[in-house]
């Protein structure tokens, strides 16, 4: 049995589970702030997400993407075609949310995170099937998906999938391709509420579902008329909608669980959205 396969729990088909933030790969990445070595921070891969993580990790981080950027820290590169421009185990910390599913050799740039780092990799893969759950069950498309399918026109460079894999696949995929002078510190299976069930994947209701689970404090008190925006009313406010949340919860575990939970990795395979994988250099 493979080391993330005894990370499947059957609590998770009980609601307990953990799920996306408001700002989902940002917040994830944030909380590994206390995991990363001295030292630069290099991001992979950083898209859109430069802007927002170099105000938070400051001088140290480093952006990498093939974009018409010109910004301090950040590095123009085509990750398809060439290697990454670092030296052997140069790089302390590296950084690759939701990329490796973009480029054309997924185990080249994987090897090449490897070979660079000598210290933390963090690396994120989405789960394709839960976005298709319910489309597949229609027989028609019901949104349009954003880096998936086939269109009238090209899609800009970075945002087309290449690859589309459940969740197996990529665990399998980033536990197989551990290279031998790392460990496998922590795995994450992390669920989003769109896509967490049966009844929550139908239209409306997973609108419903996203906007309590994903609300907090920040969110409330920006939205919030004037003379609700204070300590007490705006936790009142929060509480209420996670109460709402739980309530409407239960009747989407319950009917999901009863027809998969007897399979876990069919419930995984069709329900968990995204997969993390932390790894460390080994200590010589």
């Amino acid at each position: 049995m493979m080391l993330w396969e005894k990370k499947l729990s059957y609590l998770d088909l009980l609601g307990l589970r953990e799920y996306s933030q408001h700002t989902e790969r940002l917040a994830t990445i944030k909380e590994y702030k206390k995991d990363f070595k001295k030292g630069l921070i290099l991001d992979v891969g950083c898209g859109k997400n430069y802007d927002f993580l170099k105000r938070f990790f400051g001088k140290k981080y480093f952006g990498l993407d093939l974009a018409p950027y010109k910004k301090k820290n950040f590095i123009n590169h085509n990750i398809n075609s060439k290697k990454l421009p670092f030296k052997n185990n140069s790089v302390p910390n590296v950084i690759c949310t939701d990329v490796l599913e973009h480029v054309d050799n997924p185990h080249l740039l994987l090897k090449e995170l490897f070979r660079i780092s000598s210290g933390t990799i963090i690396v994120s893969l989405p789960n394709n099937w839960p976005t298709f759950y319910l489309d597949l069950i229609i027989g028609r498309e019901i949104k349009k998906k954003v880096g998936y399918g086939l269109f009238k026109e090209p899609q800009p460079k970075g945002l087309r999938h290449q690859f589309f894999f459940n969740f197996e696949h990529a665990c399998n995929f980033l536990e197989y391709n551990c290279s031998k002078k790392f460990y496998i510190k922590q795995i994450r299976y992390i669920f989003e509420h769109t896509n967490d069930g049966m009844l929550s994947s139908l239209p409306l209701l997973n609108k419903i579902y996203n906007f309590l689970g994903k609300i907090d404090l920040n969110i409330i008190r920006l939205r919030s008329p004037v003379f609700l925006n204070n300590f007490f009313c705006s936790r009142v406010i929060y509480y209420f909608c996670k109460l709402i949340l739980v309530i409407i919860k239960a009747p989407n575990i319950f009917v999901t669980t009863l027809f998969y939970g007897f399979g876990i990795k069919r419930f995984y395979n069709l329900f968990c959205r995204q997969v993390w994988f932390v790894y460390h250099f080994r200590k010589l």
